[in-house]
């Protein structure tokens, strides 16, 4: 009984000693973080009321690792690029960058999904990658096509990776990536010279 005689209440604007707050009238859910509810609690992020301030409020059931569009314990939506990873992400890096490992949409990357991924691809034509392209294209394993790299590319005349070399016998890989061959100018080590041509008499 308060000093009144009237019985003590919520919503009486007198805050009992078993209630939490009370600000009479004011008393109101879904306010602010920190205002009263109507039940004479203080508005927390996880009593299952949405404050204002709050982006949800699932109360016990907030809770990090759950799917895209349930609420975590900050009271925020579980979102790709939070940095936490949602049941239904295959990653979650904290950004939305593609290129990075794990894509803007929060999918790991993979050699053939047309991003190129900075962690381990040079390159990625999805569909498009193949080996023994033209120089310069994207191989099946997202390298780039190169001369040495022991991958015969489309205008190549050889490649035989490390033992590319040249002076090798006629017929073996230059460092070109060419056939040694009498007349190229490089004297192949069964040749008893070579001046660039196939031109007899001139020495």
């Amino acid at each position: 009984c308060k000093s009144n005689c009237e019985l003590q209440a919520c919503g009486d604007g007198d805050k009992a000693s078993d209630e939490g707050c009370d600000a009479g009238g004011d008393n109101a859910d879904g306010g602010a973080t920190g205002s009263c509810r109507a039940n004479c609690l203080v508005q927390v992020c996880g009593d299952g009321d949405e404050a204002t301030d709050e982006e949800c409020d699932g109360g016990a059931a907030n809770a990090d690792g759950g799917a895209t569009g349930s609420c975590r314990p900050g009271c925020v939506l579980q979102t790709c690029g939070d940095g936490d990873q949602a049941s239904d992400e295959g990653c979650d890096d904290g950004n939305l960058v593609d290129g990075d490992g794990c894509d803007s949409s929060c999918v790991v990357e993979f050699c053939g999904d047309g991003t190129t991924n900075n962690n381990d691809e040079e390159c990625d034509a999805a569909g498009d990658n193949g080996n023994g392209g033209a120089t310069g294209s994207c191989k099946a394993n997202c390298a780039v096509q190169v001369c040495g790299d022991g991958d015969q590319a489309s205008d190549e005349g050889c490649d035989n990776a490390g033992d590319n070399a040249d002076g090798g016998a006629t017929g073996s890989c230059k460092s070109n990536c060419e056939l040694q061959a009498c007349g190229d100018g490089d004297q192949a080590s069964d040749e008893g010279c070579d001046d660039g041509n196939v031109v007899n008499g001139d020495g």
